[in-house]
Formats: C-alpha cells, sequence, structure tokens
C-alpha cells in the first residue's frame, strides 16, 4: 500500500479528528425538538444499548411511558443470547414491577456469573447484591419501590448497566490502548484513542474506567462537543476554494474524473463538490469509506469520553479543530491532491488496515498496531512534509502537554485521549516520556 494512502486511512481512524463537529449545544436542541427523544440523563445509554445489539424497534421508542411486558422480554433475551445463558422469564408474569426487572436479571446473571449455589435466594439478597455493584443506588430507608412500574427509558438504562457489568465480571470487556504515567505529585492517564468505530470497542476495560473517574479532567486532541459559531465559520471558509475557483482548476483532469463519479455517487451536488478544497474533499470522501465499513466518528473513543465529561469534569483541547484544520490547509498542491487520490482508490486493502487496527487496538498488541501503522516510511521529501506534521510536530507538542500537567503543582490527575498512533513508534509520546525519564506503563 502506498505510503500517502496509508497515512489516509491510518489519519482518519487514529490521529485526528476528521469528521464534522455539532456543538453540544446544537445536539441538545435538536434532541429536545423530537418527540420520541430519551431525557438527556437516558441519552448515551439508549445509543450504547442500540450499539450493543439489544433491543428492536419498539425498545427505542415511548422512552418516558411504561415499559410493557413485550418491551422487557425483548430486553430480557437480548441478554440471554448475548451472554448465552438460558434462563427463561416467569409465565407468571402479567404485570411488570421494579421488583420483576431486579429478580429476573439477578437470575440471567446468577445462571452466567454462578453467583450462589443456594436454589431459594431471598429479596434482600437479591437487593443487596445490586447495591453492592452499585447496579442500584442504595436507600438509607430501604424502600426500593419494589412494587412500582418502570419507565422505558429507566428500563434501558438497566440493561445497560447489566450488560456492561457481566462483561467485566466475564472479562469480556476490551483492553485498549491504555498507559500511565505519574511524577511527585499526580499521574497522568494516556488512552489511545480511535476516531471511529463501530461501538464493538465498548465496554472499555474497567482499568480505563477507572483512570477516567480519578481524574479531575480530560483532555483531547480538539473539543468536538462544543464548537462555537465563530469555529464554524472559520472551518467552512478554510475548507472552500477562492471565489471564482473550482477544484477541477487545481487538480489533474483524472483525478478530477474520479472525484466527480464518486462525489455524484455520494449524493453532492455540483455547487458544493466543485467548491471543496482537495484536502476536505479527501476528508468527505474518507468518511464514506469508513461509514461503509460501518465505523463512525460518533462512536469514537474520544468523543465517548467527552460526552462522559460534559457537565462534569473540565474538558481541555491540547490542539483544538482550528489547529488541525489549519495544518490541513497548509499542505500544499501536491500532497493536498495526493490525499484526494488515495482516497479516491481505497478498496480491500484499505479495509484490511482498518480491522488490522481494530483488531490489535482491542487487544491492547502495541507491537502488531505499530508494525501495522508505521511499516511502511515516508520515501519523497513532499512525503516527509506531511508525515512530520501529522506525526512528528504534533507528537512533540503532545508530549509537552503531558509533561505540563506531570509537573504542574497539583495533586490533581488527569486523563489525555489522543489517537493511538501518536503514542507509538520511535518519535511517538511513549519513547518522549522516556527519554526524559518517566515511567510509562502501560495497562494489559
Amino acid at each position: 500500500m502506498k505510503f500517502m494512502k496509508k497515512l489516509v486511512v491510518v489519519c482518519l481512524i487514529s490521529s485526528m479528528v476528521m469528521s464534522q463537529a455539532v456543538s453540544a449545544e446544537e445536539a441538545t436542541a435538536t434532541t429536545a425538538a423530537q418527540p420520541e427523544a430519551p431525557s438527556n440523563w437516558a441519552a448515551w445509554d439508549v445509543q450504547m444499548l442500540s450499539v450493543y445489539g439489544i433491543g428492536n424497534a419498539q425498545t427505542f421508542t415511548g422512552y418516558k411511558e411504561v415499559v410493557s411486558l413485550e418491551q422487557f422480554k425483548v430486553l430480557h433475551d437480548g441478554l440471554l443470547t448475548s451472554f448465552e445463558v438460558s434462563d427463561e422469564l416467569d409465565e407468571d408474569l402479567s404485570e411488570l414491577t421494579r421488583g420483576d426487572v431486579v429478580r429476573e436479571f439477578y437470575d440471567i446473571m446468577n445462571e452466567a456469573l454462578m453467583l450462589s449455589e443456594n436454589e431459594v435466594i431471598t429479596v434482600e439478597e437479591v437487593i443487596m447484591y445490586f447495591v453492592d455493584e452499585k447496579l442500584m443506588n442504595g436507600r438509607t430507608n430501604g424502600d426500593y419501590a419494589l412494587d412500582s412500574s418502570i419507565s422505558n427509558e429507566e428500563m434501558i438504562v438497566f440493561t445497560k448497566r447489566v450488560f456492561d457489568h457481566m462483561t467485566y465480571k466475564l472479562d469480556k470487556d476490551i483492553t485498549g490502548t491504555f498507559w500511565t504515567v505519574s511524577d511527585e505529585n499526580n499521574t497522568v492517564y494516556l488512552l489511545g484513542s480511535v476516531h471511529a468505530t463501530d461501538g464493538s470497542v465498548y465496554p472499555l476495560n474497567d482499568e480505563i474506567m477507572a483512570g477516567f473517574a480519578d481524574s479531575a479532567a480530560i483532555a483531547v486532541e480538539a473539543n468536538t462537543l462544543v464548537l462555537s459559531p465563530e469555529d464554524v465559520a472559520y472551518i467552512q471558509q478554510l475548507m472552500m476554494l477562492e471565489e471564482g475557483v473550482t477544484i477541477d482548476q487545481v487538480i489533474s483532469e483524472e483525478v478530477y474524473t474520479k472525484y466527480e463519479t464518486k462525489a455524484i455517487e455520494l449524493g453532492l451536488t455540483a455547487d458544493v463538490y466543485n467548491k471543496l478544497k482537495p484536502w476536505y474533499a479527501s476528508i468527505v470522501l474518507s468518511n464514506a469509506f469508513l461509514a461503509s465499513n460501518n465505523l463512525s466518528g460518533s462512536l469514537g473513543i474520544d468523543t465517548y469520553f467527552q460526552y462522559l465529561a460534559y457537565g462534569s469534569k473540565p474538558i481541555m483541547e491540547i490542539e483544538g479543530m482550528k489547529y488541525q484544520f489549519d495544518m490541513l490547509n497548509g499542505f500544499n498542491e501536491e500532497q493536498a491532491e495526493s490525499m484526494l487520490a488515495e482516497s479516491l482508490s481505497e478498496d480491500e486493502a484499505s479495509s484490511e488496515l482498518l480491522e488490522l487496527i481494530m483488531t490489535n487496538w482491542k487487544s491492547g498488541n502495541i507491537e502488531e498496531l505499530n508494525e501495522g501503522l508505521f511499516a511502511e516510511e515516508a520515501v519523497t521529501e513532499s512525503e516527509k512534509e506531511v508525515a512530520e506534521a501529522i506525526w512528528g510536530t504534533r507528537n512533540k507538542h503532545m508530549s509537552e502537554y503531558i509533561v505540563e500537567l506531570l509537573e504542574a503543582d497539583t495533586d490533581d490527575n488527569y486523563f489525555v485521549i489522543v489517537g493511538a498512533g501518536h503514542y507509538l513508534n520511535d518519535d511517538g509520546i511513549v519513547a518522549e516520556l522516556e527519554a526524559l525519564g518517566y515511567v510509562v506503563e502501560q495497562s494489559k
């Protein structure tokens, strides 16, 4: 696979945020305007349960209504299938209560996890298990409203908690690429991100989640949840060619012919695809390629943690969207056209590379991941310039940022999330920190 072609694929999935960001305010407003939308507190769990493949069309509707026995049965059976157990739903159930839900889910967990050898398990024992494992909130008065009904969105959230709990207990969670580095005062957790996934990377390893919980703030390449109108206007202006200039005037006829055909296939109109700069046109096509491989930026690792942190932990930016788009806009015409040409030729080999990256990221196999990402080196001066801009310069800046967090006069811990590729290779963040004398430990 040619260097530039491989670089385009790698950047999309492991190096930088390439998808169009929407502000949290816009997302909230869009969600609130939909009559079938879940409450904000339940929205992420609703999405994740869908990603896990549990539920049907009726599951994801009527969120605030009382869950029906039929809806519950779908979720119940989804857990049975996911964990290959055969517990049958109580045939005497007619009206579903919270107590029924707790008991039925405990029966599933008991079979899968072998929680108790006792044939008769009291309600009190069941409740204490759920409370001790933080699947239910403890109540000092002991009233868990077990005889009351439960809403559909509450049912979905509870099902997702049970799914995650069983996944962790059975060691089926995803390892990922995760390191820790400390100084005398604090610890910085280093998570390598895959910016676009199919959702199969969740739930993440409990060490990763513990690091997130232990941190006072998270740091990401760019905050994609909150983009100001000024940022949006700047990016839109940057990605468009100057007035009176069209893309066919700045790229070869051969590349343009292929680009036009592909753009029309994607449903773009001439007044749009002809005005895009080549580097941005490359992003548009490559995002379509990711979608064809069932990968989405909305399920990316950094997006996931930004949603978890939103409203509860500060989200700090190491670079920002402007920096990343300025860098891409800074490539010369030859480099930008080369990116576009390689985006047009993404094929089975590109899909195989994506699969290799995902497989080795999930298992935390950094040796194989490093080989897949960096086996081919830049050859021409033009390729070396692109590689330095995307990897070298940014790696150094990210390393300096992490050192500042470590040297800060504070006991606060931090959770840093950048593309997995930035931690690897001889000039990656891990090597940079180790050269400075820090001990960087990978979680396996």
